[in-house]
């Protein structure tokens, strides 16, 4: 289709008389999904297992899970680009694109922020071990490790968190295209509020509960100090 448009461009330039693949029939394209997502005993199972390890890996599985950031604006997050408005919390990122836009954050996103973040003021939200700012590669290695603890047999990455939170979100019909760029479909800026990210959390909070307590015997694990029977 690229290679159309650019004989289509050579023409209206006058560079050709007239493009080669004008009368070329096209295979159809498939546009259905066939990513492997995660179900909610599978996603509940590895928020479980993220909140038992380290706290700069379990805010690396919130923002990819129950916020739906791509691995790159999760690791490119930093410090200074948290914020509060209206009430909730917020944090600002760069799209694809270089576009920024404020995102609302879920509660159990930013409590897993703060205790990732501790005292520090400035700098990466998510830390290798480092010290260093973690890079998308080391992302994935910890995804893949914490989705085995989980007991997850599927090849799990980091976009397979986004894709779960995106499917959970659109099945309880608060999501849309424009919800995830930051703007209404209108044009106009979205309001930071609680309700997509909220409501994807929602999806698995029964199930999170369950495995907390079935698999670790804990409802408030005391590292991570987030429990997930509780939205806000």
């Amino acid at each position: 289709m690229h290679r159309r448009r650019v004989y289509r461009y050579a023409v209206e330039e006058e560079l050709l008389d007239h493009s080669p693949a004008a009368h070329v029939r096209w295979p159809r394209l498939d546009h259905e999904s066939h990513a492997i997502g995660l179900d909610r005993n599978e996603l509940g199972a590895l928020l479980v297992a993220a909140g038992l390890g380290l706290s700069a890996e379990h805010a690396l599985i919130s923002v990819l899970a129950l916020n739906g950031l791509r691995v790159s604006e999760a690791t490119n997050a930093d410090i200074e680009a948290l914020g509060i408005e209206r009430g909730h919390r917020t944090l600002m990122i760069t799209r694809k694109g270089g576009k920024v836009v404020t995102i609302p954050l879920a509660p159990r996103t930013a409590r897993a922020i703060d205790l990732a973040v501790g005292e520090r003021i400035e700098g990466p939200v998510c830390l290798a071990a480092d010290g260093r700012r973690l890079d998308r590669h080391g992302a994935g290695r910890i995804v893949c490790r914490l989705a085995r603890q989980a007991g997850i047999a599927k090849a799990v990455g980091p976009h397979t968190l986004r894709h779960a939170f995106i499917t959970a979100a659109q099945g309880r019909g608060v999501a849309s295209d424009a919800s995830f760029s930051g703007k209404r479909e209108d044009g106009a800026v979205r309001v930071p509020g609680p309700s997509l990210p909220t409501a994807a959390c929602s999806a698995w909070r029964e199930t999170a509960d369950q495995h907390s307590r079935v698999r670790t015997g804990l409802q408030l694990t005391p590292r991570c100090g987030i429990s997930f029977c509780n939205a806000a």
